[in-house]
């Protein structure tokens, strides 16, 4: 071990100042704060109390720690710290809003998708009919059968129907 090994700081000391200067800083951080609005109608703060006698003075209390970025559910608990079990179940439900709502959006893009391809097949069907070509199909049997000017017909008033509801 050489000489310059034995001045440098240990981790275990390091992390005891490192507690002792952050406990030292909460304190500050969690002083008074005062409000008041002064004689010309503005409303000053201050961590120092306001001189002399003013026309409303309030002291602003600071949120307890751990708890000021969590709003209070409801009215009933806003007066009292809310255990661990009720930060869970708070949590919990916070995800499955989360979760519902990303499902209901990817649920609602796979459906417009899925709408827009299903339009852009009738428009292509519709295209095909209207062209006058003459259209075979296969049937159970395995025989080709053409399809009749009323068949036609019926499907190009459906596809008509399906195509008018596309943007």
């Amino acid at each position: 071990m050489s000489w310059y090994c034995r001045f440098l700081p240990r981790p275990r000391a390091l992390a005891a100042v490192s507690v002792l200067v952050a406990l030292a800083a909460s304190g500050a951080a969690s002083a008074q704060t005062y409000r008041w609005v002064d004689e010309k109608g503005r409303v000053q703060y201050s961590d120092q109390p306001p001189p002399g006698k003013l026309k409303e003075q309030r002291t602003l209390k600071p949120p307890p720690p751990g708890l000021g970025d969590a709003a209070p559910e409801d009215k009933g608990t806003a007066s009292r710290p809310r255990t661990l079990a009720e930060e869970e179940a708070a949590f919990r439900r916070r995800a499955a809003e989360r979760d519902k709502s990303r499902k209901e959006e990817e649920d609602r893009v796979a459906d417009s998708k899925a709408g827009a391809q299903g339009c852009e097949r009738a428009k292509r069907e519709l295209g095909l009919l209207e062209s006058g070509v003459r259209i075979q199909r296969m049937d159970a049997k395995g025989e080709i059968q053409y399809m009749e000017d009323e068949e036609r017909a019926r499907e190009m008033a459906r596809l008509r129907s399906i195509t008018g509801t596309c943007r």
